[in-house]
């Protein structure tokens, strides 16, 4: 049972309180739970296999690994709140880890099916988005599935100016959270020219 002091709260849309908290090794069994509540498809997007029936071994070292994350390499969070019959439930994580180039990150952010569509996306990514800036990280990037429209929804309204290459069934954005979006670049950039996509852990 989570106790310590969340980072950050709100409520969705539909009255769910929604508390997270800076992730820590032993969240790894939260990890868990967390995965077994994405569906096939969710899992593919995250992870770029299709994981239908993985070998508890492989999650369970998997979470453990995730749920470790040094300060000075990025930050990761895990999202809770109050289901029916689950209490405590994790609904929801998010984290950014440097790239060499130390000014950019890495980000994926994942719901469980359930939740999804409920705007707990878009608070993580706000979030993580100032946390980031905050510790120097000018451009958030992901590989995602093209097929992926949550995370379409996330990139298309970002406060920020972003760049998105669609290579078949992989699309790379780039965020710029030093260019906050304004009338004049409101519009989802697009580009066939760039390449070096980084594939998310």
């Amino acid at each position: 049972m989570i106790r310590r002091r969340a980072v950050l709260q709100f409520t969705t849309k539909n009255g769910l309180k929604i508390k997270v908290y800076r992730i820590k090794p032993q969240a790894a069994v939260n990890l868990v739970a967390l995965f077994d509540h994405l569906s096939i498809q969710s899992r593919y997007q995250r992870f770029n296999e299709m994981l239908a029936a993985p070998d508890p071994d492989f999650v369970w070292q998997t979470a453990q690994r995730l749920a470790t994350v040094d300060p000075k390499a990025g930050a990761a969070w895990l999202a809770f709140a109050d289901l029916p019959g689950e209490p405590n439930a994790p609904v929801a994580g998010a984290r950014y880890m440097r790239l060499p180039y130390r000014r950019a990150a890495e980000v994926s952010i994942a719901v469980r099916d359930d939740l999804q569509h409920h705007g707990i996306g878009s608070e993580m990514r706000r979030y993580l988005a100032r946390h980031a800036t905050n510790t120097g990280v000018e451009r958030l990037v992901a590989t995602f599935d093209t097929g992926n429209k949550g995370v379409w929804r996330l990139v298309r309204y970002a406060p920020y100016a972003a760049i998105t290459t669609v290579h078949g069934s992989e699309t790379e954005v780039t965020i710029d959270l030093q260019q906050p979006l304004t009338r004049d670049n409101a519009r989802l950039g697009k580009s066939d020219g760039l390449s070096g996509g980084h594939r998310s852990p």
